[in-house]
């Protein structure tokens, strides 16, 4: 039987559901924000298709099958890690609920099944981390019209800062480059961004 932790937040994302969902579909744009920390992201966007992220250098493959797939506001996948620690695959779910806003999209993750209060915190952590780059992507392809944004490299985190390294293209030809700093609280929520951009 599924355990009773779980990690559930919401994040604000400044751009339509549409948008945000297309995010998880497309197989580019999934490798962009979940393989953000030079892993390797692939996506069958269809019920009953993978899902699988392989963080490199030997460290740990993730994996799960997608359950639902609702455009644009439901995408619910189940995880777990190949190598079964610190769960198996098929393990857990992850349930991810997008609801329009005012100014923009309400995203609701939640993590269900994880085997302790300690896999419930780190996981949610991780998770914010991940929708937090999503989120970007998707208020630069509100904003930037006809500009891509995507990640240049490594995400970089030191204590409770993050640096994530990006680049601006347009019709594949790079426009300008930068990294964003964020610095995550307690509760691991990012406390502030600040951008900057190479000269």
């Amino acid at each position: 039987t599924m355990s009773e932790h779980a990690a559930e937040f919401e994040v604000h994302i400044a751009a339509r559901p549409e948008t945000v969902f297309s995010l998880f579909v497309d197989q580019a744009a999934f490798a962009q924000w979940m393989g953000a920390q030079m892993g390797v992201a692939t996506i069958e966007p269809r019920v009953g298709g993978s899902v699988r992220v392989d963080y490199g250098g030997g460290w740990k493959i993730a994996s799960g099958e997608i359950v639902e797939l609702a455009a644009p506001e439901r995408f619910s996948f189940t995880w777990g890690y190949e190598d079964g620690q610190p769960f198996a695959v098929g393990s857990t779910r992850v349930d991810i609920t997008l609801a329009a806003t005012d100014t923009g999209t309400r995203l609701t993750l939640r993590h269900s099944g994880l085997p302790s209060e300690v896999a419930a915190r780190e996981h949610g952590s991780g998770w914010r981390l991940y929708t937090g780059i999503l989120a970007h992507i998707a208020a630069a392809q509100r904003h930037m019209q006809g500009l891509v944004i995507e990640a240049a490299g490594a995400v970089e985190q030191v204590h409770q800062h993050v640096r994530v390294p990006w680049r601006v293209t347009k019709d594949g030809e790079t426009m300008f480059t930068g990294a964003n700093v964020a610095t995550i609280g307690p509760d691991g929520r990012f406390t502030s961004v600040v951008g900057f951009t190479d000269s």
